[in-house]
């Protein structure tokens, strides 16, 4: 198992913890249930991205994509359900709703060779690169607004409050900032550019 494949395997316990953690402690509370959906959705990604990498043959890293792909599609949404919850923004439910259908039929069409029309055998990470249908195209878009426009929300409001909620508000946004950017090197390898994600 190579050192790509074992963080994987790290992330996805450590984030399963934390999905057990915040079960256990007030699941009532609308940012910790928004939280755990959220976590779960990274769980999915990395298990996903984890099967990819050690996929013997196309057909595994296939299927494993598109495991990887229901969790990458969730996770933009869930992060900004997540953090119109903390941020207290109730009139933003109606862009979450929209985000949320489209997360659905973007989720419907992963065996879709208008989604994912393959995987290639071109890095040192195996099957990683997909093949990519029409439909990616209208998805990148799509996480690119939801992941940007929770980032701005993120940043205009730190600057509303004060004291421990502010802090609260910007390690989200530091977090938030670092891990998407850093993510969203995965996509990279999807078009031809071997940069390591």
């Amino acid at each position: 198992m190579n050192l790509f494949a074992l963080s994987c395997i790290i992330t996805a316990v450590l984030t399963a913890i934390l999905c057990v953690i915040i079960l256990l402690n007030n699941f009532k509370s609308k940012v910790n249930r928004a939280w755990f959906f959220n976590s779960l959705a990274v769980f999915i990604w990395t298990i996903g991205l984890h099967g990819t990498v050690i996929a013997g043959g196309k057909e595994n890293a296939l299927f494993w994509q598109r495991i990887l792909y229901a969790g990458t599609i969730l996770i933009p949404i869930l992060f900004f359900y997540f953090c119109i919850n903390l941020l207290r923004r109730e009139k933003q439910n109606k862009t979450f709703f929209v985000g949320f259908v489209f997360s659905i039929l973007f989720i419907s069409q992963i065996f879709n060779k208008l989604f994912i029309s393959g995987v290639a055998d071109r890095t040192d990470f195996g099957y990683w690169p997909v093949q990519t249908g029409p439909l990616y195209w209208l998805f990148l878009v799509y996480f690119a607004f939801y992941v940007v426009y929770s980032i701005i929300l993120l940043k205009v409001d730190s600057k509303k409050y004060s004291g421990i909620y502010q802090k609260q508000i910007q390690y989200v946004y530091y977090a938030a900032l670092i891990g998407f950017v850093g993510g969203s090197t995965n996509f990279l390898l999807d078009f031809n550019l071997n940069v390591y994600p």
